[in-house]
């Protein structure tokens, strides 16, 4: 994709989704998504 400057850049795109429980999402995360996976699970267990 060409920027305004007249570069070409490239942006990263999705090119897989899923939904997966949240012990089996864990090891696919990055370890800065990790804590947002935690709280998010104990928000919806009632804990947050």
């Amino acid at each position: 994709m060409a920027a305004r400057s007249g570069r070409l850049e490239e942006f990263p795109e999705i090119d897989r989704v899923g939904w997966f429980a949240p012990e089996a999402a864990a090891p696919l995360l990055v370890v800065g998504q990790q804590a947002f996976l935690e709280r998010l699970a104990a928000h919806l267990d009632g804990r947050g």
